[in-house]
């Protein structure tokens, strides 16, 4: 009778392990399917303007935006960095070094520049001539002038580093600025005979994080210990120090935005702390519930805030720089991304982007 029970029991343990199987069978079909679907609808020509857009995706229970958002997936690994370039076009770099830029009023493919040996892009901005310069591990600096009509491109420069680079920014003067996540040192290049000479550079002492231009020969520099050097170019020395930011630790970040001409905004571990750098103090820090770290803030108006955060979770805010304060309004009920979202990128008065480490270039509409 015992043998009986237990021939019973081996079946019934037989069957859920195969209704088990079947249903992981299931999910795993279902997320195949999602993914075909998703990238079927992103190669569909999506008719697109300020006021009016053909959205590819199921309604979603995103809240704080009018629409739900068009994904663009290119299989080309996580995504880094943007830019919206002075034809509106949008540039997209990542892990596999390919420079994507997209044509914004359908979000097709133009062009595809892979010009970094397969080294991950870290950085985007163009220049006031028009030129795009992308910032790549090891590989260093492309300076990039673009046809017209999408007839190609030319490599107008190339600065080359052995070693790892942190962010390439321009500077209001014309400088190029560049910092080495091994070293102390910030290099600056000027232009010249349309191209860019190495000219100087100042050793902080400290290695760094994250830079941006606060005013006309002035630098905020973080580094690794979460102190916020304040740089007189100029004078080429540190001007003032301010101790103890919280701030996000980790590569292929933009968590350092100038919410108006005296505050700036650090994102940190579940943390957005304010600064006046005009009087250079810490204001005050806020406490975001539901947040990692925050990797990207955006200011879409002069009042209304976008953060990114290493979960995936977007946040919308409103800014008021009377109280000098940030307050929370509609936040998204699930993660817009399934992976770190990296930068967050304003489009036009309507839209923004976000791109991540899930592969997808997302277009939303407030």
């Amino acid at each position: 009778m015992q043998d009986k029970y237990e021939l019973i029991i081996n079946h019934l343990n037989d069957i859920i392990k195969k209704k088990d199987e079947i249903i992981n069978q299931k999910d795993l079909y279902i997320n195949e399917l999602k993914d075909e679907i998703a990238q079927l609808k992103s190669n569909q020509n999506i008719q697109s303007n300020n006021s009016n857009i053909k959205y590819s995706t199921p309604k979603s229970d995103i809240n704080c935006l009018s629409k739900p958002p068009l994904h663009i997936k290119k299989d080309g690994g996580p995504l880094y960095c943007m830019l919206i370039m002075n034809d509106n076009r949008i540039a997209v770099g990542g892990e596999k070094g390919e420079l994507v830029i997209y044509n914004s009023k359908n979000f097709n493919i133009d062009i595809i520049i892979n010009e970094h040996n397969n080294c991950s892009i870290v950085h985007l901005f163009q220049l006031k001539n028009g030129y795009i310069v992308s910032t790549a591990y090891k590989n260093g600096i492309n300076i990039i002038k673009l046809y017209q009509n999408n007839t190609g491109y030319e490599i107008i420069q190339r600065i080359s580093f052995d070693k790892y680079i942190s962010q390439t920014i321009e500077l209001q003067n014309l400088q190029l600025v560049t910092s080495i996540g091994s070293e102390t040192k910030l290099y600056f290049y000027t232009f010249d005979n349309n191209i860019y000479n190495a000219d100087f550079d100042i050793d902080l002492k400290s290695n760094f994080r994250h830079m941006i231009e606060i005013k006309k020969n002035e630098l905020a520099v973080i580094n690794g210990s979460g102190i916020l050097d304040i740089i007189d170019i100029e004078k080429r020395v540190i001007k003032k120090s301010i101790n103890g930011i919280n701030f996000t630790n980790n590569d292929c970040e933009d968590f350092l935005c100038l919410l108006s001409n005296n505050i700036l905004a650090i994102g940190g571990n579940s943390v957005i702390t304010l600064l006046d750098i005009n009087a250079y103090y810490k204001i005050r820090e806020i406490t975001i519930e539901n947040s990692g770290q925050i990797y990207s803030i955006l200011k879409f108006t002069d009042n209304i805030i976008i953060t990114g955060d290493n979960i995936g979770n977007l946040k919308q805010w409103t800014f008021d720089e009377e109280s000098k304060n940030l307050n929370k309004t509609s936040f998204f009920k699930d993660k817009a991304h399934s992976g770190i979202i990296r930068y967050c990128l304003k489009i036009n008065n309507n839209l923004f982007a976000t791109c991540s480490d899930d592969t997808y270039l997302k277009i939303w509409e407030i």
